[in-house]
C-alpha cells in the first residue's frame, strides 16, 4: 500500500501476517520526494497481528500520521512521522468488529477521527472512529452497504461527505456518496448523496 502526506512525503507499507509467516514485521519506507531514495523508517511485529491490508497517511511537516489495519484484526495501529529517522508508535485504536478497518481507512483530520471500512465474518458498516476508540457513528446500511468496500472522507466546506466503492456479487461496481453533519451536541445525521455505477 502507498500513502502520500499533505506535503508530498511518500510512504510504502508491506503486508505483515505473522500467523502465516512467523517472524514477519510490518515495515514502512519513506521517500522525502519523488526523486529521493527510499528509507526504511519502521519495522515491528505490532503484537503479531495482521497489518497492511489498509493504509492511510494524513498531515504534513512533523505532524504526519499513518494508519494501518488488517484481516481478522480489531486494531488500527497509528504511527507518527516527526521527521526523525524512525516513525513513532502512537496507539492502537480498537474498532468494534474484527476486520472493521481491513479495506480502508480515511482520516478526517491528522491524528484525529477517521472513517474505516472492512469485511470479515461480521460484515461491519462504514464507521467513524475517534483516536480513543469511541465509535462516533455508523453509516446506515441503506446508504452504504455493509461489507467489502473502500471508504473515502472528503471535506467539501459546508458539506462533509463519505464516498464508498463496492462491487456486489455479480454486478457492476457502485460508487455511493453520503452527506453528513454534526450538531453542537455531537449528534451526526446522514443524508443521501447519490449513486453511480
Amino acid at each position: 500500500q502507498i500513502g502520500v502526506s499533505d506535503d508530498g512525503t511518500i510512504y510504502l507499507a508491506n503486508l505483515s501476517a505473522p500467523q502465516y509467516s512467523p517472524g514477519s514485521t510490518f515495515k514502512v519506507y519513506r521517500w522525502d520526494n519523488e526523486t529521493a531514495a527510499p528509507v526504511l523508517v519502521y519495522s515491528d511485529a505490532l503484537g503479531d497481528l495482521r497489518f497492511g491490508d489498509s493504509f492511510a497517511v494524513a498531515g504534513s511537516g512533523h505532524e504526519i500520521y499513518l494508519y494501518t489495519s488488517g484481516m481478522g484484526n480489531d486494531k488500527v495501529a497509528v504511527l507518527k512521522d516527526t521527521g526523525a529517522e524512525s516513525l513513532e508508535f502512537v496507539t492502537y485504536v480498537t474498532v468494534p468488529y474484527a476486520g472493521g478497518a481491513r479495506h480502508s481507512i480515511s482520516p478526517v483530520i491528522a491524528g484525529g477521527e477517521f472513517w474505516c471500512k472492512g469485511d470479515d465474518s461480521s460484515h461491519p458498516p462504514a464507521m467513524l472512529m475517534t483516536m480513543d476508540g469511541l465509535l462516533k457513528a455508523e453509516c446506515p446500511d441503506t446508504l452504504i452497504a455493509r461489507g467489502a468496500s473502500s471508504v473515502k472522507y472528503v471535506d467539501m466546506g459546508i458539506t462533509k461527505m463519505v464516498f464508498a466503492m463496492s462491487a456486489p456479487s455479480g454486478s457492476k461496481p457502485l460508487l455511493r456518496a453520503v452527506k453528513y453533519q454534526e450538531d453542537d451536541l455531537g449528534v451526526i445525521t446522514f443524508g443521501y448523496g447519490g449513486t453511480a455505477s
